[in-house]
């Protein structure tokens, strides 16, 4: 288990207390897109998301701890003073550091905390299902590429291709691996003889090609089993969430079940044309991936939203923090800046609290389970968790 202490927002931290360390904004306009979603297990920071600011820097996002309107905005270094993060959270924002040619996106943060995860920041079942969806992830990359390249190889008619016609998704690796050896070649070649958008494309492009596709285009499940991925296993969440809750909060989470839905068909459907896929992508890579990746921004949070209110071990304030940049607009802000060296000194130097202590530890366990059941998401394999506490019921309502 993660070490924490008693530190941060929600443990007990007076008003006085929080404004010692918080300058105060005239309200901003509005944020279109609040961030990404960070999975951390921190004992207050179950609900922070992140953004890049206009330095460069990330900028943390945190709901108002003392329940009112607005949020927190501010560096990582300045939320940890007050909120005291685990050793995984900061193992995340280490791989998350801004890098060239490294946009925020869910896709990345969820690739670095499978990272985090599986070198067992989060304990040993933790890690062990974090490695066990990193290998899946792997194996089926391989096959929807297959996929798209067998697909594409029949909507041109290529000779053999429909009488030696395998099933990526059951048949062996090694199988495929003969077939794909000169699967981008043969098509190269057989597009070379037609005229159109794809002309003089190269088989080391077309393979190129189709390993971008099938890297940006995993997370929205393909095949028989294309049910069992993360983003289709967050829309069932969503669906369970909305039948059984009710308020506001319910129904904001079934009108974005609603546009993700809607969203995973449109990204899904790109698939069933190969030839004007491939097209798209090579004259503008960027409209495809933003077709391919809007469903993962639709539901990015949304699964721990829905697992958070499943959970009865998470009380009010803790189900606010996290709806809070999900479900409402965001009319003000405030801007969390570095104590001084005096007051760290001060504070530093303050007996520790022993039940507050306990509390954070709890919570941080508390918080560990959910990111648990978070990654149980991301294994193929895996019985899908209703909860945190892994409620019985899979419901339907995943596009197909």
């Amino acid at each position: 288990m993660s070490s924490a202490t008693a530190s941060g927002l929600g443990t007990g931290i007076r008003l006085g207390q929080i404004r010692s360390g918080v300058a105060w904004t005239a309200p901003a306009r509005r944020i279109g897109v609040p961030g990404v979603g960070l999975p951390l297990t921190g004992p207050d920071l179950v609900g922070l998301r992140a953004r890049v600011g206009a330095s460069g820097e990330l900028e943390m996002l945190i709901g108002n701890p003392g329940g009112g309107r607005g949020i927190y905005v501010g560096s990582w270094e300045a939320i940890r003073l007050q909120a005291t993060p685990s050793l995984h959270d900061s193992r995340l924002l280490e791989l998350l550091q801004p890098g060239a040619g490294a946009p925020l996106t869910p896709d990345r943060v969820r690739a670095a905390a499978l990272e985090a995860a599986g070198e067992g920041f989060c304990g040993r079942r933790a890690a062990q299902v974090a490695r066990t969806a990193q290998a899946a992830e792997r194996t089926n990359l391989l096959r929807l590429r297959s996929h798209l390249l067998l697909e594409t190889a029949c909507a041109l008619d290529l000779p053999g291709a429909r009488m030696t016609r395998f099933d990526p998704w059951t048949a062996g690796l090694e199988e495929q691996a003969i077939w794909l050896g000169g699967a981008p070649e043969a098509i190269a070649a057989r597009i070379g003889m037609q005229a159109g958008r794809l002309d003089g494309l190269a088989a080391a492009e077309l393979s190129a090609s189709a390993t971008a596709l099938a890297t940006v285009a995993l997370p929205l499940g393909f095949g028989p089993a294309g049910d069992r991925f993360r983003l289709p296993r967050i829309l069932q969440l969503m669906a369970r969430a909305g039948s059984v809750g009710q308020g506001a909060v319910a129904a904001c989470i079934l009108a974005r079940h609603t546009l993700a839905c809607d969203a995973l068909r449109q990204a899904r459907a790109a698939f069933d044309k190969p030839l004007a896929l491939l097209a798209d992508w090579r004259h503008d890579p960027d409209a495809v991936t933003q077709l391919l990746m809007q469903p993962s921004w639709l539901l990015d949070g949304w699964d721990r939203l829905c697992l958070v209110r499943a959970d009865p071990a998470f009380g009010a304030a803790g189900r606010r923090a996290v709806a809070q940049l999900l479900t409402q607009d965001i009319s003000s802000r405030m801007a969390v800046t570095q104590p001084s060296a005096a007051t760290d000194a001060s504070e530093a130097g303050q007996p520790a609290d022993r039940s507050g202590s306990a509390l954070a530890m709890d919570r941080t366990c508390r918080n560990e389970r959910l990111r648990l059941a978070e990654l149980r998401l991301d294994d193929p394999d895996d019985s899908p968790p209703a909860s945190a506490d892994d409620l019985p019921g899979t419901p339907a309502g995943v596009p197909r």
